[in-house]
């Protein structure tokens, strides 16, 4: 995976998924390990209750990605769809 995200010149990666505390976690984890940029929009993710889910989010933010709203990456993203 990380041959063909090179190979396209990717250095952003934007996560989605089910369990933040767990799978999104590890995964951003090892991203920025990677080198990597990492982007959680907190609407595209989830967790068993929402404590653990505010808990993770902050954490997450403060060491490893930039958690923002799903309406901030879908702007973002727009000229780079356009140009495609």
């Amino acid at each position: 995976m990380e041959d063909f995200l090179k190979g396209r010149q990717i250095d952003t990666l934007i996560l989605a998924g089910a369990t933040t505390s767990g799978s999104i976690r590890a995964t951003a984890v090892e991203a920025l390990q990677r080198g990597y940029k990492v982007v959680i929009p907190k609407e595209a993710v989830g967790d068993r209750n929402q404590t653990i889910q505010n808990i993770t989010l902050l954490d997450l933010n403060a060491r490893y990605a930039d958690v923002v709203n799903a309406d901030k990456v879908l702007k973002n993203m727009k000229p780079s769809l356009e140009s495609t």
